[in-house]
């Protein structure tokens, strides 16, 4: 199990070709939020409340 980075991912299937790799809901609640502050969604987020629904509803998935 690890985060979301694509560096951290590589490298374990690059080492453990045959192994599933599984990330947890934390990290990956990370990764979206700060995709949302990369793409300047942040003022969005915080505003309008089915977009935030949206983006939780993503997460839950």
């Amino acid at each position: 199990m690890t985060d979301f980075e694509t560096g951290t991912i590589k490298s374990v299937k690059d080492k453990l070709p045959n192994i599933l790799h599984k990330g947890c809901l934390f990290h990956f609640s990370q990764a979206v939020w700060r995709q949302i502050q990369s793409k300047g969604l942040t003022t969005k987020y915080k505003e309008d409340e089915f977009f935030r629904l949206n983006v939780k509803q993503l997460i839950a998935l």
